[in-house]
């Protein structure tokens, strides 16, 4: 029987669609679609984990709720005219193969099939399938039956029409010889008796590409083999990361080898996405400074996975930590002098940050608070009272730099409403077990058959986050306020929170951090995208589990 491809617009699928891309690579073998449509343990702890993240959401939300809102007069203030050129996070350097492990377009399975019949010869099929019949199913069909090697046996390959494709003959001595058929596949038959009649049936797609399996030992056979791309393979030997030599012997995989790399002191976290089908190389420490060097492989690890000749993306600094002499967007400060309300400051671009100019301001007596706004990205300071504000650049030119109008800013009529989270420290352990929740739904290793299922449930978390911190559904990483979303290294954790930033982020603009959790006017916010993910999610989980109603029924409760 011709195994299909599963439609991401069947009713296997609900909500909103997580694009045709991702909704192949979860179906990119048979196997894959018949195991995710069965119910089992695999999907139920999933589906727990789902829920384990439905309870870190609400708790967070009972947080995110006490915040105490009144008014004040509009202090005087002023703000940089345009958004300042300076990155506000540190990145870390990664490489990432530089194709798909394995980029044939076309695909086939089994590798080991077996006969109908009584037949105890074993079958092996490989090459790369050319797509002359499309998505088909073929035959292979004992027409002579004899002993392999000792007899002529004689096979037949025919389409899903019954159109002859091939005839293979195996005379004497031939057993365990490769014969290639027409269509570029191959199939070999080892020693063994072999039924007339007796038949084994083989897959092929061109609509589905083929796909490396990364749990599969290097030296696997048959259905155990990793399915590199042909003439590349590895064996055993070792290769180099950051100066750390890591071993492989053949009985590894591409999985164990990745382990390897994160048990050592190379300092790299290492990753399979399989998204994108490429290993990705993660510098654990942040930075420019740091980065991933790979070298000496005697394993041909590197290059059957594609990282030999791939390119280091560097990492970034958060510019607001690093030395102003270091920033060449701030290079029209100098080292000098400027004042605020009467009060003078000193800066010296060769020893102070950005970040030290603020906070030379917020802990001074001159009545005044300044800051750099997380999304507008101006520098902003506005006094802590009802008098003007009087800024002066002095020698440094610090305030003309960050594009700051000198002078005298009166107070404003009126009031502004005001924003403060009365427990901060409980809203941020409230986010730090939300982000163990979801780790664990993206880290944990689950059976194939809840493969699909995780593979939605990711899909759609991962949608809802990037939109609700303004991303694209595509982006491999975004964050803001000190939360940071990364699903290259999902091994490591998704999740990060910059507790310095966090606690800066609440402390001085409690509005726009309220509003990024619980959204604007007209606009969900992340807590409420979040939440309709996992009723997504958990809709998607019944229909695994055969049930009409989910699992998770009480997913809003």
């Amino acid at each position: 029987m011709s195994i299909q491809p599963v439609s991401p617009f069947s009713p296997l699928f609900s909500g909103q669609p997580i694009g045709a891309s991702l909704a192949i690579r979860g179906l990119r073998s048979a196997r894959a679609a018949r195991d995710a449509s069965t119910s089992g343990a695999s999907v139920r702890e999933l589906a727990g984990r789902t829920l384990d993240l439905r309870r870190a959401l609400d708790a967070i939300r009972d947080v995110a709720g006490l915040r105490r809102s009144g008014s004040r007069p509009l202090a005087a203030a002023t703000a940089s005219a345009n958004p300042l050129s300076i990155s506000t996070s540190a990145t870390a350097a990664s490489l990432k193969s530089t194709d798909e492990v394995n980029a044939l377009p076309t695909s086939f399975s089994p590798r080991g099939p077996s006969f109908a019949g009584s037949s105890s010869a074993e079958a092996t099929v490989g090459g790369v399938y050319d797509g002359s019949q499309g998505d088909d199913t073929l035959t292979i069909r004992a027409t002579i039956g004899g002993i392999v090697g000792l007899t002529l046996v004689r096979f037949e390959v025919r389409d899903g029409q019954n159109q002859l494709l091939d005839t293979v003959d195996y005379g004497l001595g031939q057993a365990g010889d490769v014969k290639t058929l027409s269509n570029g596949l191959t199939i070999r038959i080892g020693s063994g008796s072999v039924t007339a009649n007796d038949s084994f049936q083989v897959d092929v797609w061109t609509s589905l590409g083929s796909a490396v399996d990364p749990t599969n030992p290097f030296d696997g056979t048959r259905n155990q083999d990793p399915n590199f791309e042909p003439s590349l393979s590895v064996g055993a030997g070792s290769f180099q990361v950051n100066g750390v030599g890591i071993s492989v012997v053949a009985s590894d995989s591409i999985d164990s080898v990745l382990a390897k790399i994160n048990a050592s002191a190379a300092g790299v976290t290492a990753t399979f996405d399989t998204a994108s089908e490429r290993v990705v190389l993660t510098q654990n420490t942040p930075g420019s400074a740091s980065t991933v060097t790979l070298g000496a492989d005697t394993s041909g690890f590197l290059a059957a996975t594609k990282l030999a000749s791939a390119t280091v993306t560097a990492g970034t600094d958060d510019e607001r930590t690093k030395v102003i002499a270091d920033v060449p967007s701030l290079s029209g400060i100098a080292s000098g002098t400027y004042s605020i309300n009467g009060t003078q400051f000193s800066v010296n671009v060769l020893t102070d940050s950005l970040d030290d100019v603020i906070t030379a301001i917020n802990q001074s007596g001159a009545n005044a608070t300044a800051g750099i706004g997380t999304s507008s990205k101006r520098f902003q300071i506005a006094s802590t009272d009802a008098n003007p504000l009087t800024l002066g650049d002095g020698t440094s030119g610090l305030f003309t730099a960050l594009g700051v109008t000198t002078g005298t800013f009166e107070p404003r009529p009126g009031k502004r409403p005001t924003t403060k989270f009365e427990a901060p420290d409980k809203l941020r352990q409230r986010l730090e077990d939300f982000g163990k929740a979801l780790d664990d739904v993206f880290r944990t290793k689950y059976s194939s058959e809840a493969n699909l299922a995780a593979t939605l449930v990711q899909g759609t978390l991962k949608s809802a986050l990037a939109r609700g911190f303004g991303a694209t559904g595509s982006a491999t990483s975004f964050g803001d306020h000190g939360l940071t979303l990364d699903f290259e290294r999902p091994t490591r954790g998704v999740f990060d929170i910059d507790f310095a930033a966090l606690r800066r982020a609440v402390e001085q603009d409690p509005r726009e951090f309220g509003e990024l959790l619980a959204g604007r006017e007209g606009e969900p916010g992340l807590l409420d995208r979040i939440d309709e993910a996992l009723a997504d999610s958990a809709r998607n989980l019944g229909r695994f589990l055969g049930s009409s109603s989910g699992l998770l029924l009480d997913v809003r409760g």
